[in-house]
């Protein structure tokens, strides 16, 4: 089995220790290859073991993340920052981190993250270079099976995503489909940072490909392919604010 390794640097023994079931039970070919509770043990882990994906505290003592990063040699990593607050997340961008978790962490997102990281995302290096220019934009790839091998897939070539049961059929540009082993919750939040919105229970639509919009006591959208979908009572209003029309 390919393991992929990892770091947890935190300055709570008990986060870390909870850290590392979560992401046995999310992931059990993760491997972790060290833990740190101070910045300097972070740094020396970081070139000396050249882990794949670290978890990082955004406070991390007695300095925080950002320091850790610029003073690193090994930068060819994905970066998951971790924090109590929402304070530290313009910089953990600008940074390429791949997510920013809020504790307690909930493993839906710690699944998106992992996800995230395994797709690609933030290929830059890890660089504090980055932090005094503007944010790189976000690109999403996600590997789908396509039954002999896992293809790399755009974002922005993914038309709607349509809830099966526990499975999720993706339906791409070029009109092939995919019944994929994730919930549709899971893509919602994997594409929450691109023009995808939840019109109903069943559906996640890229609004991109949205051609009109019919308002009434049951309102739908029809695709560009003139395919027509309902929009769900209980989400016309976050439906219609989301795409300009409230």
């Amino acid at each position: 089995m390919v393991t992929t390794t990892c770091i947890i640097a935190d300055a709570d023994k008990g986060f870390r220790q909870l850290l590392k079931l979560q992401l046995k039970k999310a992931d059990p070919t993760i491997s972790i290859a060290g833990e740190a509770e101070d910045a300097q043990t972070a740094g020396i882990q970081i070139d000396a073991i050249t882990p794949e994906i670290v978890f990082m505290d955004a406070n991390l003592p007695p300095t925080d993340v950002f320091s850790v990063l610029e003073a690193c040699e090994h930068k060819k990593f994905k970066l998951i920052v971790l924090s109590d607050g929402e304070q530290h997340a313009l910089k953990a961008l600008k940074a390429n981190a791949v997510d920013y978790l809020l504790k307690p962490l909930r493993r839906a997102d710690l699944e998106v993250a992992l996800y995230k990281a395994r797709a690609g995302m933030g290929r830059q290096p890890v660089t504090v270079a980055n932090m005094a220019g503007v944010a790189p934009s976000v690109e999403a790839r996600i590997p789908i099976w396509t039954g002999t091998s896992y293809e790399m897939v755009d974002a922005d070539t993914i038309v709607y995503c349509k809830a099966n049961n526990n499975y999720t059929e993706i339906l791409l540009l070029d009109r092939r489909k995919f019944l994929l082993s994730k919930t549709l919750k899971f893509y919602e939040n994997l594409l929450k940072d691109h023009p995808f919105c939840r019109i109903h229970q069943s559906y996640l639509v890229n609004t991109v490909y949205i051609k009109s919009v019919e308002r009434g006591r049951k309102s739908h959208i029809t695709l560009k392919d003139n395919t027509r979908l309902e929009i769900a009572q209980a989400r016309k209003d976050k439906t219609f604010r989301f795409l300009g029309l409230m």
